[in-house]
């Protein structure tokens, strides 16, 4: 898949992320993956949430995942969501 083209010139500059919270199916797999796979820590985990954050970040958690109760809810497919964020520049760019 080829990646997503950078946008060199963006309305706004994101400097740090602080506690972004998502979705998850299996906490104990993006655990896996975020501490072992990325090399972030974690400060809290029990059955509902998973809380990381970066070595260096001072706060608690910059990074929540909170457990999805109900099977039936569809996750965004990356292309999908890919396809989503390309539709709202391209609707702002036609706004400027």
């Amino acid at each position: 898949m080829p990646l997503v083209p950078r946008n060199e010139t963006p309305p706004y500059y994101v400097t740090r992320l602080s506690h972004v919270v998502l979705s998850s199916r299996d906490l104990d797999a993006a655990r896996g993956f975020y501490e072992a796979g990325l090399g972030l820590e974690v400060t809290s985990h029990d059955s509902e949430r998973l809380c990381l954050r970066a070595i260096e970040e001072h706060g608690h958690h910059s990074l929540m995942f909170e457990k999805l109760q109900d099977r039936r809810t569809r996750l965004l497919p990356c292309r999908r969501l890919q396809s989503l964020f390309r539709r709202r520049r391209e609707k702002s760019a036609r706004l400027v």
